[in-house]
């Protein structure tokens, strides 16, 4: 019975690509310089720069004018950096959400496939290295890398793309912001030794790597911008950049809460340079990653036989100490908020049809538990050791050869 029974069929997510759609192609451009200096010591230096022309770009072709209709719940949405927003707040139960964003109710996202210029990047690297004969060599070398580019394209699912690039205004036309695979700097070292044949001949190499951490985003879980993301069917995928308050107490949250997001804060570089505004994509970093590699080579001989014995160990530092040698990563969205309204209730002396108490926030991020009675919990940073780039891991092997030398 209709009058009893309601069915709702999710609209469907349609992907296309443009008529005028062209393969990305790059313009790039590259310099080296080796010198020998002073002493013996080589100065090798290079420049790499990358400008994509035509690079995969994805539009929703089914979202509507923007509204930015009075929508004003006074932590962030609109103010100095005024959010895009679609369609009109609804009142409703379950959360946030937002009617008429769209041209058409027959469909969700219509996610057309076409082409922008735009993204760049460019790496400078220099590296100074010497040799003392047969005996020792050492190499020193860093890397300044640096990209941007309009949307982060971390999967061949056009949907998951467009849904995964965090967004503080327009989808449609974001702005250049930092790359998700932006990882400024690098810093790589290694040693070279072998004894001379009456010692043993036995060969030991190290090598160090410490590079700065990736980044991540902040968002809300649900739809704060009207634009259809997080929806039905594939795009169930949250992406609004949250806001970021000049005082805790700003925020529709409890006192507890209060002291959750100021601990966070206090540990998030990203956060504090970004009061008072909708926070950028992808800055925010999981820390510096640092890694020591050690190989021992020794070549036997006896009875006619020759065998190179190696040992090779991954991940010194966390071989020395557990808390060492740790590779942090984390999702590139992060979930921080959940936007509610915690109720309606009937207010018949100011509006015959009820009042609609502010909406609410309830975090989600990871919280420290505190150990002592009284004592604080505070927020937990958003990732976690990777496995196993994190553990020490420790190789034999032995190759053996007819004959002597």
């Amino acid at each position: 019975d209709p009058e009893i029974h309601e069915f709702r069929v999710a609209p469907p997510v349609v992907n296309y690509f443009d008529p005028g759609f062209r393969f990305p192609q790059d313009w790039r451009t590259m310099f080296a310089l080796d010198q020998r200096l002073p002493g013996g010591v080589v100065l090798s230096a290079s420049w790499i720069s990358n400008i994509a022309r035509r690079q995969i770009f994805i539009t929703n072709e089914n979202l509507g004018e923007k509204s930015n209709s009075g929508f004003t719940d006074g932590f962030g949405f609109t103010g100095p950096s005024a959010r895009d927003v679609w369609g009109e707040p609804v009142d409703t139960l379950r959360g946030l959400l937002f009617h008429g964003g769209w041209r058409s109710d027959l469909f969700g996202p219509v996610l057309r496939v076409g082409n922008r210029d735009g993204n760049f990047s460019y790496a400078a690297t220099v590296e100074l290295r010497k040799d003392f004969g047969d005996v020792l060599e050492l190499r020193t070398g860093y890397s300044l890398t640096r990209s941007a580019d309009l949307q982060d394209l971390l999967t061949i699912d056009v949907t998951a793309n467009y849904g995964t690039t965090p967004i503080n205004f327009n989808p449609n036309d974001p702005p250049h912001q930092r790359s998700r695979f932006d990882r400024p700097h690098k810093v790589v070292a290694s040693a070279r030794t072998r004894f001379p044949p009456r010692f043993g001949g036995t060969g030991i190499s190290l090598m160090y790597v410490g590079q700065s951490g990736a980044p991540y985003s902040y968002v809300y879980r649900g739809d704060v911008n009207g634009d259809g993301f997080p929806g039905p069917r594939g795009s169930r995928l949250a992406n609004d950049l949250v806001y970021v308050p000049a005082f805790a107490h700003q925020l529709p949250i409890g006192l507890v809460t209060q002291r959750l997001w100021t601990s966070l804060v206090e540990q998030e570089e990203c956060l504090q340079e970004q009061w008072n505004r909708i926070l950028a994509r992808n800055t925010c970093d999981t820390p510096w990653s640092h890694r020591l590699d050690l190989r021992v080579s020794q070549t036997i001989q006896a009875l006619g036989v020759s065998a190179d014995v190696t040992l090779d160990m991954i991940n010194v530092l966390n071989f020395l100490d557990p808390s060492w040698g740790l590779v942090q990563v984390s999702n590139p969205v992060v979930q921080l908020w959940r936007v509610l309204r915690p109720d309606i209730t009937p207010h018949p002396d100011d509006d015959p049809l009820g009042a609609i108490d502010p909406l609410a926030l309830y975090y989600l991020g990871g919280i420290r538990r505190a150990r002592t009675p009284g004592m604080i919990s505070t927020a937990l940073r958003p990732w976690a050791p990777e496995v196993p780039s994190s553990q020490w891991r420790v190789q034999l092997g032995l190759r053996m050869r007819k004959g002597v030398r």
